[in-house]
C-alpha cells in the first residue's frame, strides 16, 4: 500500500439470486504525523443506503494511526448502528518491550469504562492489523494456514485468527 491510497467498496444483501445494494465503505491510507511522529493514517467509513436504513442503519467511521513500520498507536471508533451508539479510544505503548493499552469504551452516552492491558504480544485493532496482513509476504503460505494475533474489539482483548484462503488474480 502506499499513501494516498483510497479504496471504494458498494454493500450488498444477497438472497439467493437476488443483489440489493445496501451501503458503501471507504478505506484510506494517509502518511501523516501522529504526536510529532511520521504514521500512517487509515480510515475506514461505512454507510448503508437510504433504503438498508428502514432495516437497520449504519453510519461508522474508524480511525487507526500506525507507525511507519505498522505498530499501532491509536485507534478511533464512532459507530450508529441500527439506532446503538458506541466509541472506542484505544492507545497504545511499548515501555519495557511491553504492549500497553489504555481502552476508553461508550454505548449510548452511558458511563465509560476504560481498562488497562499489559501483555508481551502486541496487539491489534482491526485496521491496524488489515494493514498489517496486507504488508506480509504470503509466498510460502498454505491455503488454511492461520496466523493469530491479539486483537482490541470494544470492551474486549482477544485472540482472533487469519485463515489464508490463497491467491486469485482479478481483471479490473
Amino acid at each position: 500500500f502506499k499513501s494516498g491510497e483510497t479504496l471504494q467498496y458498494e454493500l450488498f444483501f444477497n438472497w439467493k439470486f437476488v443483489w440489493i445494494k445496501v451501503g458503501s465503505a471507504t478505506w484510506n491510507v494517509t502518511q501523516t504525523t501522529y504526536s510529532g511522529n511520521p504514521t500512517f493514517c487509515t480510515t475506514l467509513t461505512t454507510r448503508t443506503s437510504s433504503k438498508a436504513d428502514k432495516y437497520f442503519m449504519m453510519r461508522d467511521k474508524l480511525t487507526s494511526y500506525c507507525s511507519l513500520n505498522l505498530v499501532p498507536l491509536y485507534y478511533q471508533k464512532d459507530a450508529n448502528e441500527g439506532g446503538t451508539l458506541r466509541q472506542e479510544k484505544v492507545w497504545y505503548s511499548y515501555p519495557n518491550g511491553e504492549c500497553s493499552v489504555k481502552s476508553w469504551y461508550c454505548r449510548d452516552k452511558k458511563e465509560p469504562t476504560e481498562q488497562n492491558y499489559k501483555s508481551r504480544y502486541c496487539c491489534s485493532d482491526m485496521l491496524s492489523m488489515m494493514l498489517r496482513a496486507r504488508s506480509f509476504d504470503a509466498s510460502k503460505y498454505k491455503v488454511g494456514q492461520r496466523i493469530p494475533f491479539l486483537m482490541t474489539e470494544g470492551r474486549h482483548i482477544e485472540w482472533r485468527t487469519l485463515v489464508y484462503r490463497g491467491k486469485k488474480n482479478f481483471k479490473m
